[in-house]
């Protein structure tokens, strides 16, 4: 009995260890943006603390990883599965474009994180408006944060529903062969 119940345990595992990669990226994006409400925050007093190279280099390979996973790996797996009433293809029509959002928004954050990373004053530049900061970071932030959060309640939740273990085992594949 216990055989098969060890048994049970590592399909369970083994079934939804991409969805729990894809949610641990999530989660990890969340942590980012947490990050970035705590400099804006702390604009422009407090800026000691803050990482900026660090987080610029996880926002230039995380977030294209998270959505190159979702877009390449998930998506066409989830519409092979989906039923006609979940609507997969608005789905992935609306978080596509939200991908699409994101990476252009982030380039602006970049942008403000390596200036900030050279020293908030660099010769030959203007001081930094500091409300322009802090509103460009919150519209990133907020906007990838909701985006996030729908993206466990709606996509991984329609994964876990709708993937067979076969493909969770190929989303698998696909996504370690990339390092995720």
């Amino acid at each position: 009995m216990s055989s098969n119940n060890n048994n049970t345990n590592s399909q369970d595992s083994q079934r939804f260890s991409p969805i729990q990669k894809l949610e641990a990226e999530q989660l990890h994006m969340a942590a980012l943006c947490d990050r970035l409400e705590a400099f804006a925050n702390g604009l422009p007093d407090d800026l000691s603390s803050f990482t900026f190279e660090t987080v610029a280099s996880e926002l230039r390979t995380k977030l294209p990883r998270l959505h190159y996973n979702m877009e390449q790996v998930l998506f066409p797996a989830l519409k092979k599965r989906a039923l006609p009433e979940d609507r997969i293809d608005e789905i992935i029509a609306g978080f596509t474009h939200e991908h699409a959002m994101d990476d252009g928004y982030v380039l602006g954050v970049l942008e403000v994180l390596d200036r900030f990373a050279k020293g908030p004053f660099v010769s030959n530049q203007k001081p930094e408006n500091y409300d322009a900061v802090g509103y460009l970071l919150r519209g990133f932030f907020e906007g990838l944060r909701r985006h996030l959060r729908w993206g466990r309640f709606i996509v991984l939740q329609l994964a876990r529903q709708r993937l067979s273990d076969e493909d969770l085992v190929e989303i698998n594949n696909q996504m370690s062969s990339r390092g995720s």
